[in-house]
């Protein structure tokens, strides 16, 4: 049930609000959380592996109800860092950029968002924004901490969209693979930085409340005349912190089929943009170019196997004409044969009679 004090939302309620604050030069900070990152899409890999250390079946399991058994599997066993490893890069074999990636990456490029926080530690983010034809350093900047970012990120050098990896990054090695509710304490810079930046207005999709409950916490209850958005495909549970942020902020929220990543984004940025982003257009016109092709392809398949299958009755009925004609040739002989024989019978009575 929706809580009292937080209220239903919709895709055009927010594109509207996306685009006054684009207009008015102050985007908002959109927060990805686990939801809306590769390992929430859970390859068969990644499941297969996760199976192997769960006392549970993942199978018949809701998605978001096998993401948190997946949780709980990192967390319990003893995987050294060289495990873990090997699983998120076996995991990540089988997920690529969706449309829906790439509608976010266009979005930023066209500065929608002031600031981007993420708990993935995934790039699939950093693939779409190269797809969309954006680099890093000339249209956003990357932040992972362990790294020498701090100054940075208090002091960047120029206005960029700044993309926060808040548990680090796989492919730089730099990352807190279990989410342990301690990581954060030891960042103070970091945590400080978010506090102040979550005090704003924020977009939040795909926040889990235990892949993601660290930075959770981190969201001021006080969201005093800012704007709270949850996007998610289910509601937090009453009795979670989440679901405290929601009443204290008074947030809106999507939540159902139009709460899923890819369905929210899809549409968020049809909504804003009336069309789909270039390089999806080229994949459909690519698309539709090989369905013709393909098209094409089968009618002549088609034409081929039908000159085969008339090759193939023309055959037949040439060689039963053959089989015919063979039956005959026997049959005339046969007879000539009995004729000779009858001829050779009457010259001989024919002789004894003279």
């Amino acid at each position: 049930m929706p809580r009292r004090d937080s209220s239903e939302s919709s895709i055009p309620e927010i594109a509207k609000l996306l685009d006054i604050r684009k207009q008015g030069g102050s985007g908002i900070v959109l927060v990805l959380g686990a939801r809306a990152g590769a390992f929430y899409r859970l390859s068969s890999t990644f499941q297969e592996i996760i199976m192997g250390f769960s006392e549970r079946s993942l199978q018949g399991l809701a998605r978001p109800a096998a993401f948190s058994e997946c949780y709980r599997v990192l967390n319990e066993h003893a995987f050294s860092e060289r495990d873990l490893d090997s699983i998120f890069h076996a995991a990540l074999r089988d997920v690529t950029v969706t449309d829906a990636d790439l509608c976010l990456a266009e979005l930023v490029k066209e500065e929608y968002f002031s600031e981007v926080i993420t708990t993935n530690i995934d790039d699939l983010l950093e693939q779409a924004f190269s797809q969309a034809g954006m680099r890093e350093g000339q249209h956003y900047e990357v932040f992972i901490p362990g790294r020498s970012y701090e100054q940075r990120l208090l002091h960047p050098e120029r206005r960029l969209c700044r993309v926060i990896k808040v548990f680090g990054d796989l492919v730089a090695r730099v990352y807190d693979a279990r989410h342990q509710r301690s990581y954060l304490d030891r960042k103070v810079k970091l945590k400080e930085h978010l506090q102040q930046v979550l005090g704003s207005d924020i977009l939040a999709i795909g926040l889990d409340q235990r892949w993601d409950a660290e930075l959770i916490d981190l969201i001021p209850l006080d969201g005093g005349l800012t704007s709270t958005w949850f996007v998610d495909e289910d509601l937090p549970s009453p009795e979670s912190h989440m679901a405290r942020v929601f009443n204290a902020r008074q947030a809106r929220y999507i939540t159902g089929w139009d709460g899923h990543y890819d369905n929210f984004l899809k549409a968020l940025f049809w909504h804003l943009k009336s069309s789909m982003p270039a390089n999806i257009r080229n994949s459909f016109d690519i698309l539709s170019e090989l369905r013709k092709i393909n098209s094409e392809y089968m009618i002549a398949q088609r034409e081929r196997r039908e000159t085969r299958e008339l090759l193939q009755d023309t055959l037949m009925q040439l060689s039963s004409l053959q089989q015919q004609t063979e039956q005959c040739f026997q049959l005339v002989t046969s007879e000539l044969s009995m004729l000779r024989e009858q001829l050779g019978s009457l010259r001989r009575l024919l002789l004894h009679d003279e």
